[in-house]
């Protein structure tokens, strides 16, 4: 609202810029220099950033209301995983089994009230990214990413209609295809034993994979 930006920055620490530009300063949170924070999001007001805080080693995760001029922390979720805003008055968030839920919560007296409602089972999550999903719009739609996601994906095209053709069925950890100029194969990077990534090329008329890159 007062076109202030909250980033996580070096350490894992929470910083603010301004939208224009300009030099960023630190938030200094009160009694905790050991704490990580990620996923910043400005609540509504500008006074407080909804943030997820863990410990050093990330096994304990608390969504949390930190005071952008103070650095006074409030836990509003405990063991939640990430959390977002939604305007219909809710916190959104994650737990650790990979599901969603939603309470009612007042941005501007931090009040989380009433009994969580689960929305979600089975969202991809990982210490990295938190869980995957997004409030999407302001009528509350969220898009998501379902467990087994990543290492079950499949390869689809989709024309600007919305009509999906399969390319690659068989299932992998893929990422970033692209085309070749004629449109006969594609290239694309598969993620192998060992968290190694290389590059396959797909021929499309054959369905045939050929390693590109070792």
């Amino acid at each position: 609202d007062d076109n202030t930006i909250v980033y996580v920055g070096p350490g894992r620490r929470l910083v603010r810029v301004g939208g224009g530009g300009g030099a960023s300063a630190p938030i200094v949170v009160q009694g905790d220099s050991v704490s990580l924070f990620l996923w910043p999001a400005m609540l509504p007001g500008s006074k407080h950033a909804l943030a997820e805080r863990c410990d050093v080693v990330c096994r304990q995760h608390d969504l949390v209301a930190v005071e952008l001029a103070t650095g006074l922390v409030t836990v509003l979720v405990p063991n939640a995983t990430r959390g977002w805003y939604a305007p219909s008055g809710h916190l959104v968030y994650g737990t650790q089994d990979r599901a969603i839920y939603s309470v009612r919560f007042n941005p501007a007296t931090l009040a989380v009230t009433g009994e969580p409602v689960p929305l979600i089972e089975g969202v991809e999550s990982t210490s990295l990214f938190g869980a995957r999903l997004s409030i999407a719009a302001d009528n509350g739609t969220m898009a998501y990413q379902p467990t087994g996601g990543v290492n079950s994906a499949r390869v689809v095209a989709v024309d600007r209609s919305g009509r999906e053709r399969m390319m690659i069925s068989r299932t992998a950890e893929y990422s970033n295809p692209r085309w070749s100029p004629d449109g006969k194969r594609i290239a694309i990077q598969v993620r192998g034993t060992g968290g190694f990534s290389q590059i396959w090329v797909w021929d499309v008329a054959q369905e045939t994979f050929a390693q590109l890159t070792r």
